[in-house]
């Protein structure tokens, strides 16, 4: 854990080498309470809610307006009592109660297929979080398939890592679910993907097989272009709202916010026009994309920006550091880290960011307690924390 004071005179607080699942599920648990403060009335956007309810959550306290002007208190629950504070289970009158103990957190895994099906060991990753080992992208991937609840997406990139196409699965029809073929190899992941026996509509990538680890259904995926250079207008909603496909298949195209000055998950942002609607816009993947709207009235939109260049605001984003781990490197040849580094380079020439320095430790575990030089020498002293 480490604690510091920074330049606005407020203190930050930050945890460090923690396990990700744990971290999805306590991120995801921050954001659902920040949902019920909002919905209370508090006042704040969700970034400000976050950090209030991050500190609820640890000092077992119950900010919501409502909740401080019956209770007759300073907002805060007493953590010794019964039933009070955030670890309480099955609790609604406080934190604990917006997502119990044991709250999983729901989040996007990307996995290269070579990778699922245990046939390369290249990393993961979790959106919001980073990279993640091969190892533990195919637990999480196991995982999510034990849960019926879990969904499964597809998507095809360009020798960029641009996304040139998608498909969303879906469970095989109930008369065609009777598992043919062999099962999956001995040892290995579970997850095969084959072609099925469908076309897929005209102008895609056919229909595809995706078989799970556990008994539940195949699924079938079937996979359509993204690109929009030509467009054939095939995913268009027919008015201003974009739909929740249009919406997800955008966010797929543009994995951050589209504004230039704004790196902000796309899952966060809202489908904005390029020309708007109302001038006879489409509404589709060629005329729009993710934005985030609070940063376009912070900053403006690119064009009408008063107090920043466009060339100030692209040089400001063009710096990246890179960072390889490997757990295990059973074979002693680096091939992990190899791979991670191509796969880094690649996103980041694909975002135009300029590569500064490149740190790695292989074959060393973040959770055995040993030392990691290269992480050490890429983070910050704790001095310039406040700056960083």
């Amino acid at each position: 854990m480490e604690r510091w004071i920074q330049d606005s005179g407020n203190a930050a607080l930050m945890g460090c080498e923690l396990p990700p699942a744990e971290v999805l599920a306590a991120d995801q648990r921050i954001t659902a309470w920040a949902k019920e403060l909002r919905a209370a009335g508090l006042e704040g956007d969700m970034d400000q809610l976050r950090a209030r309810a991050y500190l609820d959550l640890l000092l077992g306290k119950d900010s919501r307006p409502r909740h401080s002007a019956t209770a007759g208190g300073d907002g805060g629950a007493d953590p010794a009592s019964p039933g009070n504070g955030p670890g309480a289970p099955g609790s609604s009158s406080g934190p604990g109660g917006a997502a119990p103990a044991g709250f999983a957190g729901l989040v996007t895994l990307t996995v290269p297929l070579a990778t699922l099906a245990g046939l390369a060991d290249r990393p993961g990753d979790l959106a919001g979080l980073g990279p993640v080992d091969p190892w533990l992208a195919r637990d999480l991937a196991r995982a999510a398939a034990a849960n019926p609840k879990s969904t499964w997406c597809l998507t095809v990139t360009d020798n960029q890592g641009h996304a040139a196409a998608h498909g969303c699965a879906r469970p095989e029809p109930k008369g065609h679910r009777k598992r043919a073929g062999p099962g999956p190899p001995e040892g290995g992941a579970g997850f095969t993907f084959t072609p099925a026996s469908r076309d897929g509509p005209p102008g895609g990538h056919g229909s595809w097989r995706l078989r799970t680890p556990g008994g539940g259904p195949d699924l079938i995926v079937t996979v359509d272009p993204l690109t929009t250079d030509p467009c054939d207008h095939r995913h268009e909603a027919k008015g201003h709202d974009p739909g929740a496909r249009l919406r997800h298949l955008s966010q797929v195209r543009h994995a951050t916010c589209t504004s230039p000055i704004c790196r902000r998950p796309a899952a966060q942002a809202d489908f904005e026009h390029n020309t708007p609607y109302e001038a006879g816009g489409r509404t589709c993947l060629c005329n729009g994309g993710p934005e985030w709207l609070p940063g376009q009235r912070r900053y403006g939109k690119l064009g009408a920006m008063s107090t920043m260049t466009a060339a100030t605001a692209v040089t400001s984003i063009l710096r990246a550091v890179i960072y390889l781990r490997i757990s295990k490197d059973k074979a002693a040849d680096e091939h992990g880290v190899i791979n991670q580094r191509g796969e880094a380079e690649r996103l980041s020439a694909s975002r135009g960011y300029q590569v500064g320095a490149v740190y790695c430790d292989n074959d060393i575990s973040a959770f055995s307690g040993a030392r990691r030089p290269g992480y050490e020498a890429m983070m910050p002293p704790r001095r310039a924390a406040s700056s960083t």
